[in-house]
């Protein structure tokens, strides 16, 4: 009897599974986008995957992205034929293989513009495309209870707003701009290539590059530790180092020590060329790769290390190149990949990761072919005090891809790579020779605030997003804030003038791109006179008066 009950009960329990089914599946109740006979995730190969959040595209270059964006807009209302940048970049040029072309300099096609094919009637149509921006924003913190306003520079994607006219010109300049992006990229892959395969027995290629902190993690974790600020970080620099042949060495260096900056980058260094040296005593030449971060890599502090320090580690020869800003990914981070994966797999199956010393132990009993060395606090000292305190800056800094030092504090830099007369520096591209110096300057007042504005207009870099400078724009200075910076202009949103040394806010916000020779100075956040009104400190204001008659 029970038996039979119960094959009942399951019999009735399927015919009710299967008559929700049958009722769901209908079209009148829910549909499919493709229509309930369309299969096809039933014939799809298993090699393809679904897309899932770790797929997205980032780090991502914001020079393409954005005009990537007002090409598409264009395309879009069919006012070009394509949006791809490099078929773009090719119309306006001879040649994109010539640097003279795409640095825009040739006679035939600096001039060149796109065909654009818009009727006059519809230039003044208003119209939204994407941009990816940088801007101040003011936020609130709160300190032992006490609520503290500070303000943070954030990248957003926002929607521009402007004439269908506006967006066209925008575009034709940034695609002027872009091709000699485009050519830095292209270029600087092709000469490493070239160094790749030539290298002899004495040199050794090192591409480097900081991988994103690692948080570390306990097997289990109560809620305070997994919420809250109780989150420690690791920080990696990962690398490969390619000898002559096939040979290479992947490292990673770990800290608990998280700054990012030259003395850290020396630190890091340090017990890689050691082992290079202990491994093969004849190497005395070193080729760096690494992307372009002007707070890391590519900055004054960093070519002072590499023209002094550098040689103290008993290397004869260094040269340090630079891939084109948005375009550094390379082995280095993939090496940082695979690190945090074992890491994260070490967690999953009962370990924990709770410091830069419990990660590497747990990691080296893994049996990676990865080599790693522990970098602490101490280490980062030493190499901070051998910075002096008031370094001359490198001309050119943001536009530099190569330095060159085979003598100490001495230094040659240039636009872009060569190595066609390695090791020795070659004429190509007009090297220009630095020398570090750390005398004081004995030049007359006027000649001193020259050289002090051309000296602040030369080391303009990314540093000095979110802060605030003077504009000059018809020989009329304009205080404002920096939104972004690349080789030749400063983006800045600013201040109108009412008066002497008096600015207010326009109401639609004024944000151009300027040349870095029309950013005079820094200044410290303009003091409020009023509901609406600001005005520049005296310091500031002497700053600006010694510069630009007012």
């Amino acid at each position: 009897m029970s038996t039979k009950s119960s094959n009942c009960g399951n019999k009735r329990i399927q015919r009710i599974q299967t008559a929700v089914k049958i009722f769901l599946q209908r079209d009148d109740n829910s549909r499919s986008s493709a229509g309930k006979k369309e299969t096809i995730t039933r014939v799809r190969p298993f090699w393809v995957v679904k897309a899932t959040e770790k797929d997205r595209q980032t780090c991502l270059c914001i020079k393409h992205e954005n005009l990537q964006y007002q090409a598409d807009r264009l395309r879009d209302l069919n006012i070009i034929g394509t949006s791809n940048i490099n078929v773009l970049a090719d119309m306006i040029c001879c040649d994109s293989d010539s640097k003279t072309c795409m640095y825009k300099e040739c006679i035939t096609c600096k001039e060149k513009v796109i065909t654009v094919d818009a009727l006059e009637n519809d230039l003044g149509k208003q119209i939204n495309w994407k941009k990816w921006t940088t801007r101040r924003v003011e936020k609130v913190k709160k300190v032992q209870g006490e609520e503290i306003k500070y303000t943070t520079s954030m990248t957003t994607r926002e929607e521009e707003q402007g004439t269908v006219e506006t967006l066209v010109e925008d575009f034709q300049a940034n695609l002027k701009k872009t091709c000699r992006h485009l050519y830095n990229i292209k270029h600087q892959y092709a000469v490493l290539r070239k160094l790749k395969e030539n290298m002899t027995e004495n040199e050794i290629i090192i591409h480097i590059d900081f991988s994103e902190n690692y948080s570390c993690k306990y097997n289990k974790e109560i809620q305070s530790v997994h919420f809250g600020p109780s989150q420690t970080q690791v920080t990696l620099h990962t690398g490969v180092v390619y000898f002559k042949g096939e040979c290479t060495l992947s490292f990673c260096t770990v800290s608990d020590y998280n700054k990012h900056g030259p003395p850290a980058i020396w630190a890091h260094l340090k017990p890689i060329l050691a082992h290079v040296k202990d491994v093969h005593s004849t190497i005395d030449t070193v080729y760096f790769v690494s992307d372009g971060p002007t707070t890391q890599y590519r900055c004054k502090a960093n070519f002072y290390l590499l023209s002094s320090y550098f040689f103290d580690l008993g290397f004869k020869i260094g040269n340090w190149t630079f891939l084109e800003a948005g375009h550094g990914k390379g082995p280095a981070d993939g090496i940082g990949g695979a690190v945090k994966r074992s890491a994260d797999a070490v967690v999953a199956h009962g370990g924990s990761i709770t410091d830069a010393k419990t990660m590497m132990s747990a990691l080296e009993n893994t049996g990676t072919k990865i080599k790693f060395f522990l970098i602490t606090e101490a280490d980062v000292e030493p190499i901070q005090k051998y910075l002096p305190l008031n370094l001359d800056t490198v001309p050119q800094t943001m536009k530099l891809h190569q330095v060159f030092t085979n003598r100490r504090c001495a230094v040659q830099v240039r636009v872009l790579s060569c190595f066609c007369q390695k090791p020795d520096m070659c004429s190509c591209f007009t090297p220009t020779p630095f020398t570090f110096t750390h005398e004081a300057s004995t030049a007359s007042p006027t000649t001193s605030t020259e050289n002090s504005v051309d000296t602040f207009q030369k080391s303009i870099d990314s540093q000095l997003v979110g802060k605030w400078c003077v504009v000059l724009y018809d020989d009329i200075p304009y205080p404002g804030v920096v939104q972004n910076v690349d080789d030749d202009d400063v983006e800045v949103h600013v201040m109108h003038k009412i008066g002497n040394n008096r600015y207010f806010w326009p109401m639609i916000p004024d944000i151009l791109w300027y040349n870095h020779s029309q950013i005079i100075c820094e200044i410290s956040e303009p003091t409020k006179v009023g509901s609406r009104h600001y005005q520049l400190s005296k310091s500031d204001w002497d700053k600006v008066v010694k510069v630009v008659d007012v």
